[in-house]
């Protein structure tokens, strides 16, 4: 069995101590039967078929990147799902080919090349290569487990092996076009698992969206109105890694942490409501090589609550699934997973969007005097002056506007911010930026001035703010800064002490963010379809959790649900904080 299923009888139990790590499994590739004949020489005629990539397709017709990327000048703009890709046949390819049959088309003469134009060519097609195959990869220094030297002795196989990654997973780290290595190459080893996740992102066959689902029946808005009676079936979709040394930190853990603040919620709801019934089926999604054999393996018949995969580009079959079995299906994590709420009724989003998050702060402006926006002149990122602008004139704030650039004219600026401050009354600065750079010099000059002239300032900015680590914490408090967050947990409510202290007690550790998180999904949810405090109904929609407050809203022209409860956090100047709640 794939799955765990778990009752509330034997709910809170140590993970298995069997380990199997998370590898990157390439799909598998086809060799094609359909044979052409150009010039005499015999290549096959290959589809491209939904995440191949130039590294896997060379593999399995036993010629280098470089041959294929020859033979075919077109890939210069990508491989995209449905390209037709000449590879020259090779006396044994892996795969066995049958009933192949020759077709001969028409000669094409071309123009003979200089030596100078093939040389050129030759190294064109190289980079070429080397960027179809490592186009998309972005990896941090956390999805990095360690940098290998090569010694002579070692090969790509050998290497991989060693950290238990495959050579593929390898290749795409190291932007490699072949096998072949050399001594003193530096080489990043991915950590087991992290480009199985990013895969969808690298050189690989992309899918247009699918048209959304015809609208069957819009009694579903009403699921949450369904009689559960006792008993609730949940699935948990969850990248594992089937790793239980949960006292190890690996690329898993945090999964394993939301795993484990979930059956803490389970737990807890048991104690609350006796006669509660629920099964929990959780799928390790590393277990697997496609997503579709959890749902062939009919393990999700009969569930009531479906939550995960993760990752937006994993959710959509899930999704139909649970559209088409009348369930609820939640998205835990993922912001992009938001393409999803125009279409499924059944659907809730659990991150809320950085729009809303500002929206909520900035909405509070409304019909307030002295707001100046400050924005970085010349920056590349528009995005959040773009947003903010959108919010403050959907608001009908009035406001001023001032920008200015910290290279060329950052120590003159404070002269000419000066006469733009009230001496008398509160002036609200909106900072529509994350350059922490930029935020840095402005926060220091309204500090400066603020303290020369007594000024009443309330800085307003956003979510990211928390994570520049640069930035004084005086500068926060002294100037009375509010941002909207999302995540946050604070450490002297009653209900997250008795959380961390049960979590410390059962685990021996800290509960991180995905465990706080698991806890929040799972009271709300369980506990909500239990009591049937249905999410379809506005009332008993909104809750404060442990470390985010849920508010599902349908916007206009969605069916779908998307989490709006936003959290304000107020730095005082007496060097305390404050959290409110921001309800659209």
């Amino acid at each position: 069995m794939k799955y765990l299923k778990i009752t509330l009888a034997i709910l809170i139990i140590s993970l298995p101590v069997e380990r199997v790590t998370a590898q990157y499994i390439a799909p598998e590739v086809i060799v094609s039967q359909e044979l052409v004949k150009i010039d005499g020489t015999i290549f096959y005629m290959h589809t491209a078929k939904k995440r191949e990539t130039l590294f896997s397709i060379s593999k399995a017709y036993e010629v280098t990147v470089e041959d294929i990327v020859k033979d075919n000048p077109k890939l210069s703009q990508g491989l995209k799902e449905g390209d037709y890709i000449y590879i020259r046949k090779t006396d044994q390819p892996k795969a066995e080919v049958a009933n192949q049959s020759v077709a001969e088309p028409a000669k094409i003469d071309e123009p003979e090349l200089s030596r100078a134009d093939q040389r050129r060519l030759r190294q064109e097609e190289r980079e070429m290569a080397k960027q179809s195959m490592a186009e998309g990869v972005e990896l941090s220094p956390q999805d990095i487990q360690t940098i290998h030297t090569v010694k002579w002795h070692e090969t790509l196989s050998s290497i991989a092996k060693k950290y238990n990654v495959s050579e593929e997973e390898v290749a795409l780290a190291n932007s490699l076009v072949s096998n072949e290595i050399s001594t003193r190459q530096q080489l990043k080893i991915p950590r087991p698992g992290v480009i199985a996740r990013k895969a969808a992102n690298v050189n690989e066959v992309h899918q247009t969206p699918e048209p959304e689902p015809e609208i069957v029946d819009e009694s579903l808005l009403n699921i949450f109105r369904k009689p559960y009676y006792n008993q609730l079936t949940v699935s948990l979709q969850l990248p594992l890694g089937s790793n239980a040394d949960t006292t190890e930190v690996n690329s898993n853990s945090y999964y394993i942490e939301f795993y484990q603040g979930f059956l803490l919620a389970i737990d807890d709801l048991r104690k609350e409501y006796p006669n509660m019934d629920v099964i929990l089926k959780t799928h390790d999604m590393t277990s697997y090589v496609r997503e579709s054999e959890i749902l062939s393996s009919n393990s999700l018949k009969g569930s009531d609550l479906i939550i995960g995969p993760l990752y937006s580009e994993q959710q959509k079959p899930f999704i139909d699934f649970a559209y088409n079995n009348n369930a609820i299906f939640v998205s835990p994590v993922d912001s992009n997973s938001d393409i999803y709420t125009s279409a499924y009724p059944n659907f809730f989003q659990v991150r809320t969007p950085t729009y809303f998050q500002q929206a909520q702060l900035l909405s509070t402006l409304s019909g307030t005097s002295n707001v100046i926006m400050f924005h970085e002149d010349g920056s590349n990122d528009t995005s959040v002056l773009d947003m903010t602008t959108k919010i403050l004139e959907e608001n009908r704030v009035r406001y001023q506007s001032f920008s200015y650039n910290i290279v060329r004219e950052g120590r003159l600026v404070g002269s000419r911010i000066d006469p733009l401050l009230s001496k008398t009354e509160k002036n609200h600065i909106v900072i529509a930026s994350d350059s922490e750079a930029f935020v840095f010099d402005l926060l220091g000059k309204l500090n400066a001035l603020k303290s020369q002239y007594k000024l009443d300032i309330t800085v307003y900015g956003t979510s990211k703010w928390r994570g520049m680590d640069n930035i004084d914490i005086s500068y926060f408090h002294n100037l009375n800064l509010h941002i909207p967050l999302q995540y946050y947990v604070d450490y002297g409510n009653e209900s997250v002490k008795e959380f961390v202290y049960k979590f410390r007690d059962i685990y021996g550790a800290e509960p991180s963010p995905y465990a706080f998180q698991a806890y929040d999904i799972a009271r709300y949810f369980i506990e909500g379809m239990y009591t049937r405090l249905r999410g379809s109904e506005r009332d008993n929609a909104t809750r404060s959790l442990l470390q985010s407050d849920y508010n599902f809203i349908v916007n206009p022209n969605e069916r779908g649900f998307t989490n709006a409860g936003v959290r304000l956090l107020i730095y005082n100047p007496n060097f305390s904080t404050e959290l409110r709640t921001l309800l659209r």
